[in-house]
This record gives structure tokens, C-alpha cells and sequence, in this order.
């Protein structure tokens, strides 16, 4: 009978380390959860999609939800869907009686962000208090970096990690005064794994953990939690734009034929995918399961610093630790 050398045994003997220290740790002091009927949360990014359905969730809770659209349009419909919800369900799926209201917010123009914190400290007075933050709002965008415009590669960057340090800078004020305050930010596994055509989309998540990372601590004088979300491919509209997207690359590449052929081949792909029911539910997740981590980030007593969402992220998660060369060649087949 062999054995295990020792040195074969020291990522086990990491892993448990890593397991007794991350216990250790988080059974420390708990972040008081928060009143629902006198918690109001802050959610950007509502239109649709991650944004949208937890939204309406925590509305359902019985939180008073600030759900920030870009458009009339959005505002309307997100009205429309929760009014539709208490007519087929009932008023008793209000916990407490949530309160839904959407508010114009653009994250890139700050004037309307100073007037969502305006509205927001006139109408959350005490009782209420500003707890959560949920920065949601984002762009998705695949391009190989080649052809990624100036332009296209500084709108990224501005909505997906300049927009979120505005927005903490701006409610900090208002979150100090609450008894429990939390801090949600929506990333995406990306920032662990990049795949081909999406590093603009990848850095600007990367750049954005590194924020959450620098936040955590710095706000851990005032008990402010800091958590941060990491989807995979979750079953949304930013999604499935990728399938146009891919078709453009495809359009502007047509004299030089540079990236023509894998765009096609991927928009294909995903074509098919979304054809296919049962494909389709193995490819993504649904958008349940980012809503439970925003609750869970939201209500826990010790909420996650991380929370991957997702097989897909779970299972690129663990690819950080694979060589980058199996990494690559694996990558080389998407």
C-alpha cells in the first residue's frame, strides 16, 4: 500500500486551513438584520433582468423599494408587473406591506443621482432608514479587443465600475444613519475567468471586485457589510444581446475576416442554445438564484463577502486554480 507524500497532501491541508480560518471568522460579531417595514433599499439598474426580479421580490418582503430605471417606460412596466403579481396572488404575499417605487436614475449622470438621494433622505425618514444599496446596474458587451472602440471601452468602464463608487459615495451619508446598512454590488465570475470577446466586460468586473475587496474593509469601522455577487450566465435580456452583438462583430468584420468565422460559430451556439429547452437550463441559471443571494446579502445576520451564483461560476471559480495553458485550450473551444 502507497501512501500520500506529504507534499501530495498540502492542498487538502490548504483547503482545511482555509475552511477553519473562514469559520473562525464568521462567527464574529453579526451585522443586526434589518425591519422591513422600516428598511428602504436603493436597487439600480430595474428595468429588467437581476435587477427587475429582485426588485419586486423585496418588495414582496415588505421593504420600501427605490428601484432605479433610465426610462418612463421601464418605470411603468415595473408598476405594471408588481401591481399584476398582488392580482394574482393576493395581497398576503406583502410581508409588512412593501412599498415599490421607481425613481429616473441614469448612474452616469451625477445630477440625477443628487436627486435620488434628495428624494430618497425626504422620504426615508425615522423610522425608515436607508439600509441597503444595491448596485446593479451594468452593461454586457462582446467584442474582440481588437476592434473594441475608445468609446465603447470607456462606457463599460463607467457604468460597470465608476457608476458603483459614485453611488457609495453619494448614499454613504444617508447609510451611516441606519442601524443595520449593507452594501450589495453585482459582479459577475468574469472578473475570476475571462473567456474570449469579453475582456473589456471582464476587466471592468475585475477592476470592480477589487473595489468590493478595498470597501469591505475600509467600511468595517462603521459595521457597514460589503457584499459582492458573481454570476454566471444567468437566464436574462443582457444575455441574450450577446447573440446580436456576436452578429455585428460578425458585419463590421466582413472585409478582414479576422474574427468572422468564431463569432458565427458562437452566435450559433447560443442560437441553438435558446432553441433548446433543456440545453438552455443547463447553460443558465435562473434569475431565482441571484435574487435569493441578494436576500441572503440583504437579511443575513452575517452575510457573504462573496457569493458565486451559478454551476457555471462555481465550476470557473475552480478553474483559477487549473493551469493557465489547460485554461486556454479549454477556452480556445468557446
Amino acid at each position: 500500500m502507497i501512501l500520500p507524500s506529504s507534499r501530495s497532501l498540502l492542498p487538502i491541508y490548504f483547503l482545511l486551513l482555509h475552511w477553519g480560518i473562514s469559520t473562525l471568522f464568521h462567527r464574529s460579531k453579526p451585522y443586526p438584520p434589518p425591519t422591513p417595514s422600516t428598511s428602504c433599499i436603493l436597487i439600480t439598474g430595474t428595468s429588467s433582468g437581476i435587477g427587475h426580479h429582485a426588485a419586486l421580490h423585496l418588495t414582496k418582503l415588505g421593504y420600501h423599494v427605490f428601484a432605479g430605471v433610465r426610462k418612463i417606460e421601464d418605470a411603468k412596466k415595473l408598476s405594471s408587473d408588481y401591481e399584476e403579481i398582488l392580482r394574482l396572488r393576493g395581497e398576503e404575499v406583502v410581508r409588512g406591506g412593501g412599498v415599490l417605487m421607481p425613481v429616473m436614475l441614469d448612474v452616469e449622470d451625477e445630477q440625477m443621482i443628487d436627486g435620488v438621494v434628495e428624494e430618497i433622505e425626504h422620504l426615508c425618514k425615522p423610522p425608515r432608514h436607508l439600509t441597503t444599496l444595491i448596485n446593479n446596474a451594468g452593461i454586457q458587451q462582446i467584442t474582440p479587443l481588437e476592434q473594441t472602440s475608445l468609446s465603447s471601452l470607456q462606457k463599460t468602464f463607467s457604468i460597470n465600475t465608476f457608476s458603483p463608487i459614485i453611488l457609495v459615495q453619494k448614499f454613504l451619508p444617508l447609510l451611516r444613519k441606519s442601524p443595520t446598512k449593507r452594501i450589495v454590488n453585482i459582479g459577475s465570475i468574469s472578473s475570476y475567468i475571462t473567456p474570449p470577446f469579453y475582456g473589456i466586460y471582464g476587466a471592468s468586473k475585475s477592476a470592480f471586485e477589487s473595489v468590493n475587496d478595498a470597501l469591505r474593509v475600509e467600511l468595517r469601522e462603521w459595521n457597514i457589510s460589503v457584499s459582492l455577487l458573481l454570476p454566471g450566465s444567468i437566464d436574462t435580456p443582457i444575455e441574450k444581446k450577446m447573440v446580436g452583438q456576436a452578429k455585428l462583430v460578425i458585419e463590421n468584420d466582413k472585409e478582414e475576416q479576422l474574427y468572422a468565422a468564431r463569432m458565427f460559430r458562437m452566435s450559433h451556439a447560443l442560437d441553438y442554445i435558446y432553441d433548446y429547452p433543456p440545453l438552455k437550463a443547463l447553460a443558465f441559471s435562473d434569475v431565482e438564484e441571484t435574487t435569493k443571494a441578494i436576500v441572503d446579502a440583504v437579511e443575513s445576520g452575517r452575510p457573504k463577502t462573496k457569493y458565486m451564483v451559478g454551476m457555471d461560476a462555481w465550476f470557473y471559480g475552480y478553474l483559477v486554480f487549473v493551469p493557465d495553458r489547460i485554461v486556454d485550450w479549454f477556452m480556445s473551444f468557446l
